[in-house]
């Protein structure tokens, strides 16, 4: 697919993005594989979207309660 990351470079990103002490408490931004910041992506105010994701995730993980939940 054009434009799209391989699985190493995404791992990499992401990894920065969990460990890089300069986004610490960072929030509401956006970030391509290439460390760069993106303007805000449309889709990004999908609620419905991002819950059925974060469900699709548990499920897939063999996660039958939800541990944010769970906390709360």
């Amino acid at each position: 697919m054009p434009g799209a990351s391989t699985a190493h470079r995404s791992g990499a990103a992401l990894a920065w993005l969990l460990t890089a002490p300069e986004l610490d408490g960072l929030t509401g931004r956006y970030f391509d594989f290439r460390r760069r910041e993106l303007t805000g992506w449309f889709c990004a105010d999908r609620v419905d979207w991002a819950d059925e994701l974060y469900a699709t995730n548990l499920a897939l993980c063999g996660i039958e309660r939800d541990p944010l939940r769970a906390a709360a």
